[in-house]
C-alpha cells in the first residue's frame, strides 16, 4: 500500500520555510543557495593573475540575487554553506588579439579553466559552466591566469546555486 504525504509547506522548527508546493505541484525551495553576479558600473578589462570580482548582485533587470548571501561583492567569493553539489558559470570577454585563460578555483586548486586562442580579433566570449563537489566553507572564484579580459556590464556575470 503507497503512503501519501499532503502539505502544502515544509518548514523548519525554527519557522524558516524550507519548500512549498502549489496546487500544480510545482515545488519552490526559497532558501536554497543562489547568486547571479554582474558588474555594477562601466565595462572593464582584468589583466592576468587577478581575481574576477562581480560587483553588483541586486539589478533585478539583469536577474540578479544572491540568497543566503553566500557570494562577497567585494572578493568574488562564493563560500559553501553546506556539503553538497553545486553549478556554477561565468562569461567574459577576451579583451585582445592575444590568447586568454580564465581558472575557476576551489580554495586554491584550479577546478576548470576557459581558454580562447587569439584569431586577431578582439571580444571572442570565453564561458565555463561546471558542477562541484563542496564541503561546507569551500571557497569558489574565478581568475584571469593568462592575457587580458573584458568584462561587459550588461552581457557577464558569474552564478552558481545548491543543486542538493
Amino acid at each position: 500500500m503507497a503512503s501519501e504525504l499532503h502539505v502544502d509547506a515544509i518548514k523548519h522548527s525554527g519557522g524558516t520555510s524550507a519548500l512549498t508546493i502549489d496546487s500544480s505541484g510545482r515545488i519552490l525551495t526559497p532558501a536554497r543557495p543562489s547568486f547571479r553576479a554582474k558588474l555594477s558600473g562601466s565595462a572593464t578589462t582584468v589583466s592576468s593573475g587577478n581575481d574576477i570580482v562581480f560587483d553588483d548582485v541586486t539589478t533585478s533587470t539583469h536577474g540578479c540575487h544572491n540568497i543566503g548571501g553566500h557570494y562577497s561583492t567585494s572578493n568574488g567569493k562564493f563560500t559553501a554553506p553546506i556539503a553538497g553539489v553545486y553549478f556554477f558559470s561565468f562569461s567574459v570577454y577576451r579583451n585582445n588579439a592575444a590568447d586568454a585563460e580564465v581558472n575557476m578555483f576551489l580554495g586554491s586548486q584550479a577546478v576548470g579553466v576557459a581558454r580562447e586562442k587569439s584569431d586577431g580579433a578582439s571580444y571572442d566570449t570565453m564561458n565555463l559552466t561546471t558542477t562541484l563537489k563542496l564541503s561546507a566553507s569551500d571557497e569558489v572564484k574565478i581568475r584571469c591566469i593568462d592575457g587580458t579580459i573584458y568584462i561587459d556590464t550588461n552581457v557577464h556575470s558569474f552564478s552558481g546555486f545548491l543543486l542538493g
